[in-house]
Order: C-alpha cells, then sequence, then structure tokens
C-alpha cells in the first residue's frame, strides 16, 4: 500500500468522517470516496461502516491504526533514505545498549569532528545481545557494549574488532529525599526497596553476579523493567533504589533529582564501554568516527566520580 492510501485510512480514523477526512487530505468527498472504495476492492476487506450515517471506520480499521500510524513512518524514512543515498553514500548505523543509546552516546555524537558531522548516522538502541546480533548480521558497522571483568563480551574476534574506549561504572542511586529512609534501612536491616533488571539481560548478571553477593543487605523488589531510562524515572521519583550506569544518570545528579549512596552497604560495579566494528566493513570513514566517538565519550566521562568509584571497590 502506498503512503497516499495509508495516510487516507488514518485521516479517516482521526476524524471519523469522510468529508472531513476528504477537506483534511485537501480532496473532494467523491474522489475520496472512490479511493476507499478502491483500497477495499483490492484487499477484498470493508473499511468504511456504511450502515451508519455519517459513515464512520469499521472496527477492523480502527484496530490497525497502530500499524498504519508505523507504516506512514516507516515508508517516510525509507523516502528520506533514498533521497538521501542519491547525494550521498555517506551513511553509518550504530547499535548500542539502552543505557549509551540514551546518555552519553548522543552527546559524543554532536561533537564529532567537521568531516564527519555531516554523515547520516542511524542510531539503534536494544539490550546487549541485540546490539551484538544487530551487528553479526550486518545490520549495523558498529556497536556500543559493556562488559566487566565477570562479564566479558564474546564474539568472533576474526570478524570483530573490538576496543575499551571508556570506564563507566554501574552505582547505586535514589532520590535525594529518600536517602534518611535508605540509612535508615541499612541499620535496622529492613528491606531496601529494590529496582532491578530481569536476571537474564546484562545488567541484571552484573547486578546479581558483581553486585548483589557482595552486600549483607536485604531487599525487596518494587520493579524490574529492562530499560534503564525506567529505572531511572523510578528511582528519580522515590520507588526505590536502582543501580544505574554512572554515563547515563550525570544529568540527573547534577539537577539533584538523583544522589548516588555513597554507603560499603551498597557497592558498585565497574563497567567498561566497548566500542566493537565488524572488520570487513572497516573503512577510512569508520576508522574515523571510530576514534572520534572514543575520543569524545572518553572525555564526557565523569572523571572525579569514577576516581571515587576505583576507591570504594579497594
Amino acid at each position: 500500500m502506498d503512503l497516499q492510501s495509508l495516510q487516507d485510512l488514518l485521516a479517516f480514523i482521526e476524524v471519523r468522517n469522510l468529508m472531513l477526512a476528504a477537506r483534511r487530505r485537501n480532496i473532494s468527498q467523491p474522489a475520496f470516496s472512490r479511493r476507499f472504495q478502491a483500497i477495499e476492492a483490492y484487499y477484498g476487506v470493508e473499511l468504511v461502516d456504511r450502515s451508519v450515517r455519517p459513515a464512520r471506520p469499521t472496527p477492523a480499521l480502527d484496530a490497525m491504526s497502530g500499524d498504519i500510524e508505523r507504516a506512514i513512518s516507516d515508508l517516510r524514512r525509507l523516502k528520506l533514505n533514498i533521497s538521501h543515498s542519491a547525494r550521498s553514500t555517506q551513511l553509518i548505523a550504530i547499535a548500542a545498549v539502552h543505557a549509551l543509546a540514551g546518555g552519553v552516546l548522543p552527546v559524543a555524537l554532536s561533537q564529532l569532528d567537521d568531516g564527519i558531522s555531516g554523515h547520516t548516522i542511524h542510531l539503534r538502541a536494544g539490550n546487549q545481545d541485540a546490539c551484538i546480533n544487530m551487528l553479526l548480521t550486518e545490520q549495523v558497522s558498529v556497536a556500543f557494549a559493556y562488559e566487566t571483568e565477570l562479564h566479558r563480551l564474546s564474539v568472533p574476534l576474526d570478524r570483530v574488532e573490538t576496543s575499551v574506549i571508556a570506564p563507566d561504572g554501574l552505582v547505586p542511586v535514589c532520590n535525594p529525599t529518600l536517602m534518611m529512609d535508605i540509612k535508615q534501612y541499612l541499620a535496622t536491616d529492613y528491606p531496601v526497596p529494590l529496582l532491578g533488571y530481569p536476571s537474564d539481560l546484562f545488567l541484571g548478571r552484573v547486578l546479581f553476579d558483581d553486585v548483589l553477593p557482595r552486600t549483607n543487605c536485604r531487599f525487596s523488589e518494587r520493579l524490574v523493567t529492562a530499560f534503564t531510562s525506567s529505572l531511572q524515572v523510578a528511582a528519580s521519583v522515590g520507588l526505590g533504589v536502582a543501580w544505574l550506569p554512572l554515563s547515563l544518570i550525570m544529568p540527573s545528579l547534577e539537577r539533584g533529582e538523583l544522589v548516588i549512596i555513597d554507603d560499603d552497604r551498597l557497592p558498585a560495579a565497574k563497567l567498561d564501554i566497548v566500542m566493537l566494528q565488524l572488520r570487513a566493513r572497516s573503512t577510512d570513514e569508520t576508522r574515523r568516527l571510530w576514534l572520534s566517538l572514543a575520543a569524545n565519550t572518553r572525555r564526557l566521562m565523569p572523571v572525579d566520580h569514577l576516581a571515587k568509584l576505583d576507591r570504594r571497590r579497594r
């Protein structure tokens, strides 16, 4: 189905009136109705409930609203990419774990060298396994992920080049107003409200293998989610304690929305930010991107906080 037909369908769903939808689409109502009849005839499905006046979308059409919106968005993006490709081939696809894609990486991208900043960059976010899979299936040429001493990345080194570009840390944080309660919980052995990750995800494995075994505290899970952004919001509104990457939460710390819980009973874990690139897709352009992003990311990391984290771990 072409973009025009999808936009016609969405206009009708939104205004629920053929005449008003035709006006929105800047076409006469008879011509607009003929478009719908052609679509219905082609697909053999009724999209307009003509048993009522004014005619309205059928339940089947209403149910497709979200799919139609996504299809319109995808087609517009495809059109933009095709148009861009006709003028330039400088398009670079990058995958990054959610915490980096929603934190330090967009800032690092905004500070690229002049020779690279004109490129179109597609940034795709996912969990760690999804990002590695996107790289290995050549959906992207560069990926950003995490590793720790206990959880090293496992990739075919004959196909993938890896480089640790900057340190990070998984640190316990909470809303400032909750800090006194947390200290009281720690002093009385009362369960600490925990905002955690599923145990089968990378940060979940770090939490359960690297962090929690080093504490004797009791915890009560309040929220479990794979999305660091959700945990960040939950922690900032006082729902509990979350272990979040330091690179992600620096703006929230500076605004006073979150505070790091500086207590050895709630230990932190060291993370390394790793950049991965397919050897077969390596070019002068991607090499320049690699070096520029690595330098920008290192420069953006909070040195003082990371040094304090190292001292706490010794």
